[in-house]
């Protein structure tokens, strides 16, 4: 990825070198570029805490990121293979289900599964976009995986690229705003980032991310839903392990209450006309 990426208006680490070989340092490895920022998650540090309009900044220059990467045609970065992308709308669905289906055949899981899990998955085979956009997707882009600049609200680079494919970018920029936080959210879920005020609404993000590439964001609820229904399953698969005792079991538990907060959010937006 970050070889491909070289030369693009993606911020990201520049490679400077790598090897698959173990026989160099006994591991595959990579050198990067060191990138001069901070990773924005808790309370903010600098100008991003005390001014508002460093916060306002920093979400649309997140937003401008991802459409960055949406701007990119993977054939002509030489990532055209990167994944397999036939019936890639209908396999969103059909993966993650069979994963959550899975998860009650852990003892202690059925009992705290939500009644949501099928209702969101019915809802979204429904409600199926006919066509999708391909390009390239971060696939976890978020404020854990960004750095920014400390003397300027500007994004310094995108990291932690090991689950990009291919596939609608639309999906990075539901997945950026499952983290949002606005009035009339579901109760239970706090922002990520401290302070918050100042911060755009998810509807203004979505009209610069449309203003940024010329797509066509018709279809992003059926994103937002599909967002929260990944993220869901991904989490629970945590709290799965925490039952089986392979993963600390307040950090399981913690998980599986966020995903609660993911199916809300995911019920509620099924809800909105």
């Amino acid at each position: 990825m970050l070889r491909a990426l070289a030369g693009t208006s993606v911020p990201h680490p520049r490679l400077h070198a790598g090897s698959l070989d173990f026989g160099v340092i006994g591991a595959p490895f990579s050198v990067l570029e060191k990138i001069e920022g901070f990773m924005p998650r808790g309370g903010l540090p600098g100008a991003y805490g005390t001014d508002p309009e460093w916060r306002r900044k920093l979400a649309f220059e997140l937003i401008g990121g991802a459409a960055s990467l949406a701007a990119v045609d993977p054939d002509a970065i030489g990532l055209g293979d990167l994944s397999r992308t036939d019936g890639w709308l209908d396999k969103q669905i059909s993966r993650y289900l069979t994963m959550l289906h899975g998860y009650r055949e852990t003892d202690g899981y059925t009992d705290a599964e939500s009644p949501l899990v099928d209702v969101v998955a019915a809802w979204l085979e429904d409600n199926r976009p006919k066509t999708w956009h391909r390009g390239i997707v971060h696939g976890d882009l978020q404020f854990a995986n960004v750095m920014f600049r400390h003397d300027a609200p500007e994004l310094a680079a995108i990291v932690d690229w090991e689950m990009a494919a291919v596939g609608d970018p639309l999906l990075d920029l539901a997945w950026i705003l499952t983290a949002w936080r606005e009035e009339g959210d579901p109760p239970g879920s706090d922002p990520q980032l401290k302070p918050w005020d100042g911060m755009p609404g998810r509807a203004e993000l979505v009209a610069h991310w449309a203003t940024l590439t010329g797509r066509d964001v018709s279809d992003f609820r059926w994103f937002q839903v599909l967002a929260c229904f990944r993220l869901a399953a991904l989490l629970e698969r945590s709290f799965v392990l925490a039952l089986k005792g392979r993963m600390n079991r307040a950090m399981g538990d913690g998980l599986h209450k966020y995903a609660g907060w993911l199916w809300a959010k995911a019920e509620q937006e099924i809800a909105r006309t």
